[in-house]
C-alpha cells in the first residue's frame, strides 16, 4: 500500500504494520502490542524534553488485512524535536547505535520499554514500522523489529574521554523531574550542554535560569563528544556568575605590575594607555 499523504519539517509519523501477511490479530495480543508501543513511544519523547499532555500519538489510517496503521506525532512540537525523535526511532527499529549526543538523552527507563515491547513478540513475529520522510511525504526503507531487536541496547554507547573542567554558557532551561539538570549554551562552541547537579546547588541553579543573559562558569567532570571533541555533558561541582566587568576596576589595576610594562616605566606605560 502507497500512502502519499504530505508530511512537513514539523510533523512526525510513522508506518506500523502487525501481523504482516495474516488477517487480523487476537484482541488480547494487539493490546498488549499497542500498550508496549505507545508507552516506548512516550518514553522517547519524554526524554527528548517534552512534557506530559504536550503532545499524543495518533493512531489513524487503518487498513484491511494485517494490523496497518499510521502513528502520528500531535502537538505543538518543534522542528528539533521533532527530528532527534525521528532520529531516536530510526535507531531503535533500525537495530543501530543512535548518535552520541542523543544516545546521552536517552534514559535507562526508555530502553527497559523498548525491551518489553521486543520481549512480548513471538518467536518470528516481526513488526514492520517505516518512517515517513519529511522532504516528500512518502515511506522510508521498511524496518523489521523481532524478539531480537534490542541486542544492540546491552552495548554501552561510544563515548568520549572525561576529564575536571568548565564550562561557560548562558543557561536555556533547569529541568526538576528525575535527575536535576540544566541546559547550558556553549559560548565556544554555541551548541547545548547538559549540565547535571546536585540538590545543594539547586539555589545557585535557579539563579542562574532567571537571569536569562548571564553567563555562568559551571566546573565538574566533562565528557566529550568522541567525534568532534566538543563539550557534551557536565556533573557540576560548582555553579558560578561570571563577574561583571568594571571599567574602573580595571583602569585602577594599572601599572599594579610593573614588570609587565618593561622596558617603559609604570607610568610612561599608563599615559600611553591613557592616550589611546
Amino acid at each position: 500500500m502507497v500512502h502519499n499523504d504530505s508530511t512537513t519539517m514539523s510533523e512526525l509519523k510513522i508506518r506500523i504494520e502487525l501481523n504482516k501477511g495474516g488477517v487480523g490479530m487476537p484482541l488480547e495480543k494487539l493490546v498488549v502490542r499497542a500498550d508496549h508501543l505507545v508507552r516506548f513511544l512516550n518514553a522517547v519523547v519524554a526524554d527528548l524534553g517534552l512534557q506530559k499532555g504536550q503532545a499524543a500519538w495518533l493512531a489513524e489510517d487503518f487498513a484491511n488485512g494485517s494490523v496497518d496503521f499510521d502513528c502520528r506525532l500531535s502537538g505543538e512540537i518543534s522542528p528539533q524535536v521533532v527530528d532527534d525523535t525521528r532520529s531516536l526511532l530510526d535507531s531503535f527499529f533500525g537495530n543501530k547505535p543512535p548518535e552520541p549526543l542523543l544516545a546521552l538523552k536517552v534514559t535507562p527507563g526508555t530502553k527497559g520499554q523498548f525491551r518489553r515491547l521486543t520481549s512480548n513478540l513471538d518467536p518470528n513475529e516481526l513488526i514492520r514500522v517505516s518512517l515517513y520522510q519529511p522532504s516528500n511525504g512518502e515511506l522510508g526503507p521498511w524496518l523489521l523489529v523481532s524478539d531480537s531487536s534490542s541486542s544492540l541496547l546491552d552495548e554501552e554507547p561510544r563515548l568520549g574521554r572525561t576529564y575536571y573542567g568548565e564550562v561557560q554558557g548562558t543557561v536555556a532551561a533547569l529541568f526538576k523531574e528525575g535527575k536535576l539538570h540544566l541546559w547550558v549554551r556553549d559560548l565556544s562552541t554555541d551548541r547545548r550542554v547538559r549540565c547535571s547537579f546536585a540538590p545543594d546547588l539547586y539555589p545557585e541553579a535557579v539563579r542562574a535560569l532567571n537571569d536569562p543573559g548571564a553567563v555562568v562558569f559551571i566546573d565538574g567532570q566533562v565528557t566529550e563528544d568522541p567525534d568532534t571533541g566538543d563539550t557534551v555533558e557536565i556533573q557540576a561541582e560548582h555553579i558560578r556568575p561570571a563577574p561583571q566587568f568594571s571599567l574602573d576596576l580595571f583602569n585602577s589595576m594599572l601599572g599594579a605590575i610593573p614588570d609587565y610594562t618593561d622596558p617603559m616605566t609604570t607610568l610612561e606605560h599608563t599615559e600611553v594607555f591613557r592616550d589611546r
